[in-house]
């Protein structure tokens, strides 16, 4: 499950150019949701 989440993380900070704020809109989650799981997954 993290390994998924991760590379659906990834992908979306790909499609926005590392712009977290769209990547949350575009996942339907709360950004501080977002910076959350990132800092658990290890990509923040």
């Amino acid at each position: 499950m993290d390994a998924f989440q991760r590379s659906l993380i990834v992908d979306c900070l790909e499609r926005h150019q590392g712009r977290w704020a769209e990547v949350a809109r575009d996942l339907a989650v709360d950004r501080a949701n977002l910076n959350r799981l990132a800092k658990r997954l290890g990509i923040r």
